[in-house]
């Protein structure tokens, strides 16, 4: 039940900051304009890539903490969270430095930027290089209340800090301030954050006499396992913060603001495979015995992902042409249309390996999930290199479906470990008629949608029409599958009977 409650917390969390970043680009776009809000996106991206030095001991407090958590041993885990914050706190110092005297250095030679862009980028990137360390710190102390399985908390300081930095940001430019003014309300928002979180963690944590601290042994088993999740970071920036420098730096401005856009929209869909799957992480680190053991919830969670991700990408891909013009204006919506298309169907596919991304974190096989991810990465930083100069955008976006290729390697790897990667082949049952009703749901909404209003004049009559009759015709073909009791949905019945009992 703990589990079911934490994945709910998430998801609100999702669900709020998602309606806060649509809302967010929208009037960004409309202030500041293509070019800038360009810049704004490579700052963010600089800041993300950035990110890649907080090795990842985030995931690794998470998995301790939860650990020692379920052997009830406080010391350890106040040694745990003490260890993180000292390595971070020296990471901080010696990154934020080095951030600040290579700002002008980025802005010219990596992002190629000339003229006023180039002041702008400049100026932007020597401001949000003071949130590099409140970025990497707070995920100590959310990740110590991650590993405690109490989402609560966590969510609602992230959803606090979404919400105020999204106040703050609009403020700032509809004031009249530009990127700049912009960055300085986020960053300053980072920084309140971090003190809040960090306030609540360390009222919490038990006291450990100075003689009894063995912060080596600390260290030791942090920077074990954070070396491999700082691998699986490094992995992850490359498609949403490094491809976007790629972009602007290969492209144009105006090129990584669609790119931004369009990936920012079709990210969700992962967003809201992490936010309802990362609750599981803990979950299994928690657990004793082998890895078979674990295979009936391991099974249950993946089937309830995939199916759930799946659905919602389709209606997302079916509402799409007039989501956009209504978020972003006929111009506009026109020019992001397309790439957000491919986004989402990159992302939906992405979104099959959530699950075992979190079950093999949790079990400690970081080490393989940090290869593979990694390796992917830089397939994909390779391809929009090579692709990006001669097919634009469209090159850059089938790039990244390198990065969806490491991922099935992984979710392989999981299902090697429970000993079912031989009787895989037993999943695929109801796969065909499956993604037939997939394809069915956008033909029909799209069909719809313009058959309403073919000169796009009831934009939000044809939005929730397209939507009704895809989440329609993905519910009927879920009903018929659960029914014939296909390997991917018959269990969702038992899961579904099981919520309505506790209810």
């Amino acid at each position: 039940m703990r589990v079911f409650l934490n994945a709910l917390w998430s998801l609100s969390g999702f669900i709020i900051t998602t309606a806060i970043m649509f809302a967010a680009v929208r009037i960004y776009i409309s202030y500041l304009g293509l070019a800038s809000y360009g810049v704004f996106t490579l700052a963010m991206s600089v800041l993300g890539i950035a990110g890649v030095f907080n090795l990842g001991l985030g995931d690794a407090t998470t998995k301790f903490v939860a650990q020692y958590h379920s052997q009830d041993r406080p010391d350890r885990v106040t040694m745990v969270v003490a260890a993180t914050a000292i390595i971070y706190l020296c990471i901080g110092l010696v990154g934020t430095t080095l951030l600040v005297l290579s700002a002008p250095l980025i802005a010219h030679y990596v992002l190629r930027l000339e003229g006023l862009h180039l002041v702008e980028a400049t100026q932007s990137l020597a401001i949000v290089v003071y949130g590099f360390f409140p970025l990497i710190a707070q995920t100590v102390f959310l990740g110590y209340f991650d590993g405690l399985q109490r989402y609560r908390v966590s969510q609602t300081i992230l959803i606090a800090r979404t919400v105020i930095g999204f106040a703050a940001g609009t403020s700032a430019v509809m004031l009249g301030g530009g990127v700049v003014s912009l960055l300085v309300a986020i960053v300053s928002v980072y920084w309140l954050s971090v003190v809040v979180v960090a306030l609540l963690a360390c009222r919490e944590l038990a006291t450990v006499p100075y003689p009894d601290w063995r912060l080596r042994e600390q260290f030791r088993e942090v920077l074990g396992y954070g070396l491999f999740t700082g691998l699986t970071s490094l992995g992850t920036t490359a498609l949403g913060q490094l491809d976007k420098v790629l972009v602007g730096s290969l492209i144009s401005l105006e090129a990584v603001s669609i790119y931004g856009v369009a990936q920012g929209a079709a990210s969700k869909l992962l967003a809201f495979a992490n936010a309802t799957s990362r609750v599981l992480m803990p979950f299994f680190s928690a657990r004793s015995g082998d890895d078979s053991s674990l295979s009936r919830p391991f099974y249950k969670a993946w089937r309830t992902s995939v199916v759930t991700c799946t659905g919602i990408a389709t209606v997302f891909f079916a509402a799409s042409p007039w989501l956009v013009d209504i978020w972003l204006g006929p111009e506009t919506g026109t020019r992001v249309l397309i790439p957000l298309l491919l986004f989402v169907v990159v992302y939906a596919v992405h979104c099959v390996n959530v699950v075992p991304y979190h079950f093999l974190l949790g079990r400690g096989y970081a080490a393989q999930v940090a290869w593979h991810t990694l390796g992917g990465g830089l397939l994909t930083l390779l391809g929009i290199a090579l692709l990006g100069p001669s097919y634009g955008l469209f090159g850059a976006i089938v790039s990244s479906a390198f990065y969806v290729g490491a991922g099935v390697k992984v979710t392989r790897f999981a299902l090697s470990t429970l000993g079912q990667v031989d009787n895989s082949a037993r999943l695929r049952t109801g796969l065909p008629s499956a993604l037939a009703g997939h394809v069915l749901a956008v033909i029909s909404a799209f069909l719809v949608g313009d058959y309403i209003s073919p000169e796009r004049e009831q934009l939000w009559l044809s939005l929730v029409m397209a939507i009704l009759v895809s989440s329609t015709v993905i519910l009927t073909m879920v009903a018929i599958e659960w029914k014939r009791e296909s390997s991917w949905f018959a269990t969702l019945r038992p899961l579904v009977t099981s919520v309505l009992r506790r209810r």
